[in-house]
């Protein structure tokens, strides 16, 4: 099982998920993520435009507080909230990702990230 570190940092890869959508880069694919502390990312099948690469990590992190602070839960579709929650010893996590950047490469768009501890 991951440690509680992963955890989070996994977490946060579904709220970047969900931000992404909401600012204007849902027409991103999720593909692979790296979710552990040396540099955790979600990886994007297509390219962000180079105009937003300055601005969207901004936009992202705070669109992901929007996100926590409205309540709203990060759930997957093959596990309900309440099993997720209970894996998690009945608290999910409700932290804030910090987004630190974006990189676009051979077709694909990374978003990096850091979570509190």
């Amino acid at each position: 099982m991951f440690d509680r570190k992963a955890e989070l940092l996994h977490s946060a890869g579904h709220l970047m998920d969900a931000g992404m959508q909401n600012v204007g880069l849902g027409h991103l694919e999720p593909g692979n993520g790296y979710f552990f502390p040396d540099g955790p990312y979600v990886e994007y099948k297509g390219m962000a435009p180079q105009s937003k690469l300055q601005s969207k990590p901004k936009e992202l992190e705070l669109e992901a507080n929007a996100m926590i602070s409205s309540g709203g839960k990060v759930s997957v579709a093959v596990l309900p909230y309440e099993e997720a929650s209970k894996l998690c010893d009945g608290v999910l996590p409700d932290y804030i990702p910090k987004v630190s950047q974006i990189q676009t490469k051979k077709g694909m768009t990374k978003v990096f990230y850091t979570v509190g501890s």
